[in-house]
């Protein structure tokens, strides 16, 4: 679960850090791993996402056909070459979808850093609510600009898909 990962990183590390310390390593050392909550959630949504997107290229790379390697091979080209011009023009046709879905959810648990007491969108309007004893209104306009800002992704993200995908049709 990412809340889990994001409790990691922002009170796993200075523990580790703590630990560092007691066993002799410089302060300087120790106070690496000491983050604030900002670069704290932005690292471990990094950290998450990235392992996604990791797996979604990777994937993408391996489903084109083998048979296109060795064709630009024998045309005399480098593997940067082979890699730059036939294979990852073919290869973000589908990895587009799925990165720009990861991109989505993570606006969306951006959120979760609010748990660090970071002041993002939920935290605020949880704040707001409960000093004006109107959370349910509150939250669900955050809920709303979180829709919002969805749908525009799934606009760009579409649009983006529909570009790629001309080649495709007639």
């Amino acid at each position: 679960c990412i809340r889990d990962r994001v409790y990691m990183v922002y009170l796993g590390l200075p523990q580790i850090g703590h630990s560092l310390e007691a066993l002799g390593a410089p302060q300087w050392l120790a106070d690496l791993f000491i983050l604030p909550a900002i670069p704290s959630g932005v690292l471990a949504l990094s950290i998450n996402y990235g392992a996604y997107m990791t797996e979604t290229f990777r994937a993408g790379i391996q489903s084109i056909h083998h048979g296109q390697w060795e064709a630009a091979l024998s045309l005399g080209m480098t593997p940067a070459q082979c890699m730059r011009r036939i294979i990852l023009p073919q290869a973000l046709r589908i990895i587009i979808p799925p990165v720009g879905n990861d991109f989505i959810a993570m606006l969306k648990d951006s959120s979760l850093v609010s748990l660090m007491g970071v002041m993002e969108l939920s935290w605020r309007a949880t704040k707001i609510g409960r000093r004006y004893f109107r959370s349910l209104e509150t939250l669900s306009i955050a809920a709303l600009f979180y829709w919002i800002m969805t749908v525009i992704l799934q606009t760009i993200q579409g649009r983006i898909e529909w570009h790629l995908g001309k080649g495709r049709r007639r």
